[in-house]
């Protein structure tokens, strides 16, 4: 029958209670001999697994670069009285030897549980093995010698030393540790190797100390710790690729140029988030999630963090970022935000005649009719008319609802000056537009009437009658949303 057998030295009354056996084993038979206790209906105590997690840490085993070193792994031994799967003999002084029945053990799992390191043994099975280097995943280890699973005590005492060790420790800063590493360590190739996160935090703040403003005055005390959490965000969300070291660089610089210019605007728009370190991760996920670093579509960047800051303020979350990370908050706003009706806006005349009211109408007829066809298509109207409450700047307010909207509906008859101020303003934001017009006559009481030369190259929507402009109005709206 197979064995796999452990050194450890023993001793008891450890912290006046345990008795331990401490040595050191291969990651993979620790992983071969243990099972997590998860936490299921009530019982256990392990956290879900974050496979991306675990497969980084079986990608820092497997690297033959850097220096290696991980904290011990803790598992506690849970003994039945006379089973024969585990013994542990004494030989010699404090040395103890554990020998395992692996099959005995494959019938009766669970007897050995992971109480610190279950990411580290998660992936450690399927690690590969290289001749040249023998105890490559020689790792430390502590086993607490604890009673039967049976025993509901003991497993207040597994589920207290977890707790202990993941929740109860003071948190302490990396930045001292990082400073050193930094400044001591001045071969490029040599940090990528050992650790491609640091050698991009490196990068980053040697780049962009001196850039004007401060700019990295925004990272707070820890500079060197936040731009270090950061980069491992931009690589655990796909923005950055840790794979080569110049394309790195390119990438690194090129995110933060884009990321310096929006926040240098925040900074003079007054938003509430630019006071904080965490309006950064916000531009650099806005960045690759609406622009994806194209830098034709910075006013798309800017409009959704303005949409995002004030959402941080309305929802009283700003200065709250404790309570959930950079990507998590972003991620509840966008989902938010993606549920929240597309604004189209209109822009037409507001004439007390009967045709101008008939042309509004069946502007709004057509959108509610889109609606209708395709509950799936989220859109309202906007028009400067209706909008009700205190007194506002008209053409501040009119060009930050283009600013808002998804799509301009613009009636170009009558020549009226504010439709093509706002077609204008829309067409400078690369806003999608569906232009109308309707041809007229001296009889209809107004010869001033012609589409400006500048919009004539576009596509529009000729009608004479309004139940025309409404039903074609209808196919270019469906179209817009892919629907037609």
């Amino acid at each position: 029958m197979a064995q796999i057998k452990f050194k450890g030295l023993y001793s008891k009354d450890v912290l006046g209670i345990f008795a331990v056996i401490r040595g050191y084993a291969n990651l993979k038979d620790l992983a071969l001999i243990s099972k997590p206790y998860n936490f299921e209906s009530g019982a256990g105590y392990q956290r879900v697994i974050d496979e991306q997690h675990a497969r980084d840490i079986k990608k820092y085993f497997e690297s033959a670069k850097g220096n290696k070193f991980i904290p011990e792994i803790i598992l506690g031994l849970r003994l039945n009285d006379g089973d024969t799967t585990i013994s542990i003999q004494d030989i010699g002084g404090d040395l103890r030897e554990i020998s395992i029945e692996q099959e005995l053990l494959e019938k009766n799992p669970g007897i050995i549980r992971r109480i610190d390191g279950n990411h580290r043994l998660h992936f450690a099975k399927d690690l590969a093995d290289d001749a040249t280097r023998p105890n490559q995943y020689r790792v430390p280890f502590s086993m607490l010698i604890l009673g039967p699973v049976t025993n509901a005590h003991d497993d207040v005492a597994e589920a207290l030393i977890f707790h202990t060790i993941n929740f109860k420790g003071k948190p302490i800063t990396s930045e001292h540790g990082l400073n050193v590493i930094l400044t001591t360590e001045t071969d490029e190739q040599k940090l990528f190797d050992e650790d491609p996160i640091i050698f991009a935090t490196q990068y980053v703040y040697t780049k962009f100390k001196d850039w004007p403003g401060n700019f990295l005055e925004i990272f707070g005390q820890e500079k060197l710790s936040n731009i270090y959490r950061l980069i491992e965000m931009m690589s655990k969300e796909g923005i950055t690729k840790l794979e080569n070291k110049e394309d790195l660089k390119k990438d690194l610089s090129k995110i933060f140029e884009q990321t310096y210019q929006i926040f240098t605007w925040a900074k003079t728009e007054g938003l509430g988030i630019a006071t904080f370190y965490e309006i950064i991760p916000a531009i650099v996920l806005i960045l690759k999630q609406i622009a994806d670093f194209n830098g034709e579509k910075i006013d798309d960047v800017k409009r959704w963090l303005k949409a995002y800051d004030n959402w941080l303020v309305s929802n009283k979350l700003l200065g709250n970022f404790e309570k959930a990370g950079p990507s998590e908050l972003w991620s509840v706003f966008k989902r938010w935000k993606d549920n929240q009706p597309k604004n189209i806006f209109v822009a037409c005349s507001f004439d007390k005649t009967d045709q101008a009211h008939a042309v509004r109408i069946m502007i709004e007829e057509a959108i509610q009719r889109v609606k209708t066809d395709y509950p799936d298509v989220n859109i309202q109207q906007v028009r400067i008319d209706e909008q009700h409450g205190g007194s506002f700047v008209l053409s501040q307010k009119i060009f930050g609802e283009i600013d808002d909207s998804d799509l301009i509906i613009a009636d170009l008859t009558g020549e009226k000056v504010n439709v093509y101020c706002e077609v204008g303003y829309a067409r400078g934001k690369n806003k999608q537009f569906i232009l109308t017009y309707k041809p007229l006559n001296e009889e209809d009481g107004n010869v001033k009437n012609k589409i400006h030369t500048d919009l004539l190259p576009y596509k529009y929507i000729q009608y004479n009658e309004v139940s025309q402009l409404r039903d074609e109005l209808i196919k270019d709206i469906k179209g817009v949303y892919g629907k037609s």
